[in-house]
């Protein structure tokens, strides 16, 4: 289990916050991606830690009446000196799914106020001196928009494989039953989610899940990845824990299929505009700005994995540049591996956030 976890009630359901680190340190956001929850972050974020921040995590909805119930996410990691927050986003991990609103870019950056306004120390307001927000996938495009209405809560943007501005949906998400699912079975739409997933979509296979919560415990991931059709040998089994999603997670399939409808994963331009156009300094979009604001006139730091085939890094780097008339505010950084990389290869993401965040080594 990540340390410092708390259930939250908002009016959307109750979400399940990470927060941990030093009180006094720099303080980070870790926002995850579409499919996984937030112990997918766990080894950056127990690097985080170790080097003096506090970091907040949040995770994903589950069941109760109008939500569907939560699941629990696990990730061994131990506190430090710095503050962290990580949450699993609506329909993942510990979180609910609400079904009664669209899962749009609106949802999740309300979701990143109310862990935010949870917390017990402030990130907010006079003297806080603002936040990192790392994002990852969905979690990318989900730090933009969240930058585009708070620029002044932000000190620093770190993208990893963002989605947003993809100029196409990846291969599978464009299914005619994906873009008309009320034609369809949810059976039907269950499976083909699965299916993209590359998740086994038999029900009951792996429902022997240790009782009473099928928790995501070290037990109940193993039980996972021992069905799995291609187990991974990692610090975090994305594909197990996906596949436990799938089984045990009533809100999962819900809050992909309304990701894949409404998500925050393409067309996001306009919100991408407001944010380079502050990065810029452009007078129009930093008027109402305080002068220390740390966002104007600094870069974003994008991490794209060189065989990614899901976030297609060449394209979404032309688009920054063109949308920031140049490269002086942008620093882009290559790294071994598919759209899993920052899992895979966390190592090296975190040489590149340490020196971009000017940590401690």
């Amino acid at each position: 289990m990540l340390p410092g976890a708390r259930d939250v009630a908002t009016p959307h359901g109750t979400m399940r916050v990470y927060e941990w680190g030093s009180e006094d340190g720099p303080k980070v956001i870790l926002i995850h991606g579409d499919t996984t929850p937030a112990p997918v972050l766990g080894p950056i974020a127990n690097d985080l830690v170790r080097k003096g921040c506090r970091v907040l995590m949040f995770g994903k909805l589950s069941k109760n009446q109008a939500a569907y119930s939560r699941i629990q996410a696990v990730c061994l990691i131990q506190p430090a000196d710095r503050t962290f927050s990580l949450v699993d986003l609506w329909g993942r991990g510990y979180s609910d799914a609400p079904l009664h609103v669209r899962f749009d870019s609106r949802l999740y950056v309300t979701q990143v106020l109310d862990a935010l306004a949870s917390s017990s120390i402030p990130w907010t307001g006079i003297g806080s001196n603002g936040f990192a927000i790392i994002g990852y996938s969905l979690g990318g495009s989900i730090a933009m928009s969240f930058a585009a209405y708070f620029p002044n809560l932000v000190n620093s943007l770190i993208l990893l494989a963002p989605g947003g501005i993809l100029r196409k949906m990846p291969s599978g998400y464009d299914s005619f039953a994906f873009r008309h699912q009320r034609f369809y079975r949810w059976r039907y739409l269950r499976n083909l989610t699965g299916k993209l997933l590359d998740l086994d979509i038999a029900v009951g296979v792996h429902m022997n899940y240790s009782e009473p919560d099928r928790s995501l415990s070290a037990q109940n991931v193993t039980t996972a990845a021992t069905s799995c059709k291609h187990p991974q040998k990692s610090a975090v089994d994305i594909l197990a824990i996906t596949q436990w999603q799938f089984d045990c997670h009533q809100g999962f399939v819900h809050s992909f299929l309304s990701n894949v409808q409404y998500g925050p994963i393409m067309n996001q331009q306009t919100d991408w505009h407001k944010v380079c156009e502050i990065l810029r300094g452009d007078s129009s979009s930093t008027a109402a700005l305080p002068n220390g604001s740390k966002l104007r006139g600094g870069r974003i730091l994008t991490i794209f994995g060189k065989e990614d085939t899901i976030v297609v890094g060449n394209e979404v780097e032309q688009d920054l540049v063109r949308m920031l008339g140049g490269d002086e505010h942008l620093r882009v950084v290559w790294v071994p591996g598919s759209h899993s990389f920052p899992e895979a290869n966390s190592h090296l993401v975190m040489e590149h956030i340490t020196r971009f965040l000017d940590l401690k080594t």
